[in-house]
């Protein structure tokens, strides 16, 4: 529901309400089906196993989530003494949040046509129900003021509430300020012809975050069962410390910048500075595992972001022929600034101050082994390994390959980003193209796609030059099976190239002459020719596709799809 009213010359008021209603039924009926899967442990070797059989199971499930939402502004706008130009807005915010689930399960379902849970027998059936719900109230607002369009200011604020805090916090308090000076609308700089747009600007300002789960603060209680005096009972207990002093996360994003336009804005093009610092991390705390149970929320880490963003620009017109190139370029740093003590994760990245958040930390590979002499020189670190497998560096020296030789990597986060635009037109003839790339980026992927025989799949033609006797490669190890320890340690073998330039769309058109048209009305016939994704420049590994990889190290995910296609557009 919407409503607008207006109150006064100047003054409006706004409403919006809206009620979010979903509700998912579902039934799965798993049926039994005889089925053997191999396992080569080694080459010539194999273990056999039955999958699924002689059990049906059927899972029934009914989901409900509903939202409400309240939005309401008051906008008033004025200009005074014709160069003061005002704008002011205040505003209000509602939402309330609930989700409930009830679900059962059975086995032991007698055909492959009954649907119904009564059908299959009551032994080791299980049944779940849960919900939960938040809320979050704002109060917010922003000003606007500019003089004759060459002074501008901004002011703005947010209030806000949340459920997920407790009351004595719940409330935080996020302001943003930014400024404007159109430099080139000054007298001293009107009488400089070659320039003709110069603004400068900055900008500050703060958002909150409490994205954290719905209840961190309170002492929720889980069901569990346990043996009292032989006997199983339910309980209840707390498998989770709780902080009541969690408070809001805060960004604070600051940018310093300027836009200009040269010789009739033939040239054109932006610079920009920003710092990204975000403290008061909510994130779970560090705790030794004999605790015994699951750390609380705190507000502990600060990371930081700092970069560059350019754009630089062209356009003119020669004759009945007119062109614009356009490029931008961002760069920029991550750094987790304060963390605590450094976490190792088992996907091989690391957190650690001073370092870029969830970095690359892994074993450095260092070519095949060729012979029993090369593994017997530098103990490597599985005891299965044999010639044709993957050699690493030994880091720190002491002869031996262990977790101590793991290494940061570079490459967690592109060195830039960049793109192009280039748009022509000719007698009717119009040609646009637009490139968009990544520098210095790597990407992990271990799974789907480079691993052969991951989960029965064939090998990709990659393993076609793999080792197969002395001497036959030092790059790619002999072919192996997916769960191989020799192999598959995380290390740089696995880390691919992900720095890519992809021609994202390409158009050709031609707009025939309106002289063609009279006799048949139109007032405008185009013809065009329309792709995209059409060419990729990567040293990324065959067949994957650089944008698209998954950060859980998988390669074949849906790739961005090539789209070709041809159009009529006629105005009538």
């Amino acid at each position: 529901a919407f409503a607008k009213v207006k109150i006064l010359e100047g003054l409006d008021a706004e409403v919006k309400a809206s009620v979010r209603y979903n509700q998912t039924q579902a039934k799965c009926l798993t049926v039994s089906v005889s089925a053997y899967t191999f396992h080569p442990n080694a080459f010539g070797d194999h273990q056999e196993s039955v999958y699924n059989t002689d059990v049906n199971t059927l899972t029934v499930r009914q989901e409900t989530e509903t939202q409400y939402t309240l939005y309401g502004t008051l906008n008033y706008k004025k200009t005074f003494a014709k160069h003061h130009n005002l704008n002011v807005m205040l505003g209000y915010n509602q939402e309330n949040f609930r989700y409930d689930k009830l679900g059962g399960y059975r086995t032991g379902v007698p055909t492959n046509v009954h649907w119904e849970l009564d059908v299959a027998p009551t032994a080791g059936q299980t049944n779940e129900g849960n919900a939960y719900e938040w809320a979050i109230q704002s109060y917010f607002g922003r000003l606007n003021y500019d003089f004759a369009g060459k002074y501008l200011f901004e002011a703005s604020f947010r209030y806000d509430g949340t459920s997920r805090l407790a009351s004595n916090k719940r409330w935080g308090l996020f302001p943003s300020f930014s400024g404007g000076w159109r430099a080139s609308e000054e007298g001293f700089l009107k009488e400089v012809e070659w320039l003709s747009n110069l603004k400068v600007r900055g900008s500050w300002g703060q958002l909150g975050n409490q994205n954290i789960g719905n209840y961190p603060y309170q002492d929720a209680l889980t069901a569990v069962k346990y043996n009292f005096g032989g006997v199983v009972t339910q309980g209840f207990s707390q498998n989770t410390l709780t902080n009541m002093d969690i408070m809001w996360e805060t960004t604070t994003a600051t940018d310093f910048g300027f836009d200009f336009g040269l010789f009739n804005n033939k040239i054109y093009g932006s610079v920009d500075y920003y710092k990204k610092r975000t403290e008061d991390i909510l994130r779970t705390l560090q705790v030794p595992s004999h605790i015994g149970v699951t750390a609380p929320t705190v507000n502990r880490g600060i990371m930081q972001n700092t970069g560059w963003e350019f754009v630089l620009g062209h356009e003119n017109r020669i004759g009945d022929f007119t062109y614009s190139i356009s490029a931008n370029l961002e760069t920029y740093k991550n750094e987790l600034v304060q963390f605590g003590a450094r976490e190792i994760n088992n996907n091989g990245t690391i957190r650690q101050e001073g370092l870029p958040w969830d970095s690359y930390y892994m074993y450095v590979f260092d070519g095949i082994y060729q012979n029993q002499a090369e593994i017997d020189a530098l103990k490597p670190l599985s005891n299965l390994t044999k010639p044709g497998d993957m050699k690493y560096k030994d880091i720190n020296g002491d002869g031996k390959i262990t977790p101590e030789d793991r290494v940061v990597v570079g490459g967690a986060f592109p060195k830039f980003n960049y793109g192009f635009t280039v748009n022509a037109a000719w007698k009717g003839f119009d040609l646009s193209v637009f490139f968009q790339g990544v520098q210095g980026k790597k990407t992990y992927v271990k799974e789907w796609g480079i691993a052969p025989f991951r989960q029965g799949s064939v090998p990709a033609v990659y393993w076609r030059d793999a080792w197969n006797g002395e001497g036959t490669s030092n790059t790619i190890p002999h072919i192996f099976n997916d769960n191989y320890a020799p192999n598959t340690a995380i290390s740089t073998w696995w880390l691919q190239d992900a720095s890519y330039l992809r021609m994202k769309n390409l158009q050709i058109g031609y707009t025939l002459p309106k002289s063609w048209l009279e006799k048949v009305r139109f007032q405008n016939v185009r013809v065009y020719f329309s792709g995209d994704n059409l060419l990729t420049f990567t040293n990324m590994f065959q067949g994957l596709d650089p944008e698209r990889t998954a950060k859980n190290s998988r390669g074949v995910i849906y790739p961005q799809a090539k789209v070709v296609s041809f159009g009529l557009k006629v105005t009538l």
